[in-house]
């Protein structure tokens, strides 16, 4: 018996893009890739699920398809995930699946009825934890409760404060993403955070640059469909999706 688990956070482009602050869109950002980065590995390694008790069939930005071969690590896993999340991500909204399924059993009928399950999640709203009473004060901005007063902003809520943490990472961005051979002085190259450093009079302009991949759930259940008819094991079936996941990383990166 083994267990195969999905998360998916929804909302991306509302989440990132709740304010109009440039160091919080770096924040949102970057803590939406965080989350199947750093966070996955190191609550794994908490969890003491090691790699050889797993399969990771899928990563990409904000969701991740894992294969348990012990349902008691699924199970740890599924309940302490959420609390991670909010706590890593405050205000980003996040839903899980997971079914235990004997290893006889297609991966793929597996795999899209979670698909379908994590979909009709989509339409239900999750409350964020701790509620806002009456009595709390809310960020003018997001609505949240006031998790602390920045002095050029005001009040601002948990997500904002997150953001803004995470944000200040911002310098090693370019590292990050540049391709290995460019130049290395232009590595060295501090990310803004701020709109104001690239603009300072009333005629100045900017032009915004937005890339998204289109329809990415709709690929992966036609590249089911055209696995069904191969007979591929269930070994062969993760790592292909593994390969596509890694790939548009990469492609993203190089891009």
């Amino acid at each position: 018996m083994q267990t195969l688990y999905m998360f998916k956070a929804s909302g991306l482009q509302r989440y990132i893009f709740a304010t109009n602050k440039l160091r919080d869109v770096i924040g949102g950002s970057q803590l939406v890739s965080g989350l199947t980065e750093e966070l996955l590995d190191s609550t794994l390694r908490q969890l003491e699920v090691p790699s050889d008790r797993r399969t990771m069939v899928q990563r990409v930005a904000g969701a991740a398809t894992i294969i348990f071969d012990a349902p008691d690590d699924a199970r740890r896993f599924y309940n302490i995930w959420p609390i991670l999340v909010e706590q890593f991500a405050p205000g980003l909204e996040l839903s899980q699946w997971m079914r235990d399924f004997e290893k006889d059993t297609p991966l793929l009928e597996v795999m899209e009825e979670g698909w379908r399950k994590l979909q009709l999640a989509k339409t239900f709203s999750t409350p964020a934890l701790p509620e806002v009473t009456p009595v709390m004060l809310r960020a003018p901005r997001s609505g949240e409760r006031v998790a602390a007063n920045d002095p050029r902003d005001g009040n601002i809520g948990p997500s904002s404060v997150r953001k803004r943490q995470i944000s200040r990472r911002a310098r090693g961005t370019v590292a990050n993403f540049a391709p290995g051979d460019v130049d290395p002085e232009w590595r060295t190259h501090e990310w803004i955070t701020d709109l104001r450093q690239m603009c300072c009079g009333e005629r100045d302009y900017l032009a915004v640059v937005h890339a998204d991949g289109n329809r990415l759930g709709a690929f992966l259940i036609e590249l089911a469909n055209q696995l069904r008819v191969t007979n591929l094991d269930v070994s062969r079936i993760a790592t292909l999706y593994r390969d596509f996941s890694t790939a548009l990383a990469d492609a993203t990166r190089t891009a």
